[in-house]
């Protein structure tokens, strides 16, 4: 299986997937286009990961951005990747990050990523997202599985 290692998450380095919410003055703005959507935000609870999270399916908003606001977090996981020709993820250049739980985040429209994942406890996300309810609304993809690891 192969292993990619998780790095701190800076704005740069998330640029091509979305904006870091983290300092005073950054903004976002909700962008959808769904025809007949509604914007929504929601709950989410995130399990606690060990040393390392194995990755096996990836989705994707293909109508809205989606935020995420930590709510009682004290670090979180992100693993992203871009698009491949094909409009699969190309997980052969996926990206981890860990993310101070005091920072938001918004991923780009279309952005390939995987569920949230808390560090050193479970931990409480609003999301807000717009959705049409749709097939193509959310799209999950099993990928070849693999591994992220930690920075120790």
């Amino acid at each position: 299986m192969r292993n990619i290692i998780a790095l701190p998450i800076t704005p740069t380095l998330f640029a091509p997937f979305g904006i870091l919410l983290s300092t005073d003055g950054l903004r976002a703005e909700h962008r959808h286009n769904a025809p007949q959507s509604q914007t929504c935000i929601e709950t989410l609870w995130a399990p606690a990961q060990p040393g390392h999270c194995d990755i096996q399916r990836m989705e994707r908003h293909g109508f809205s951005t989606q935020t995420f606001f930590p709510l009682d977090v004290s670090r979180y996981l992100v693993v992203v990747c871009p698009g491949d020709d094909g409009d699969r993820p190309d997980t052969a250049r996926a990206l981890a990050f860990v993310v101070d739980g005091r920072m938001a985040l918004q991923y780009h429209r279309g952005t390939w990523h995987c569920n949230m994942a808390a560090l050193d406890r479970p931990g409480l996300f609003a999301n807000l997202v717009q959705k049409n309810h749709g097939e193509d609304d959310c799209t999950v993809i099993t990928v070849p599985p693999f591994r992220v690891t930690l920075p120790s």
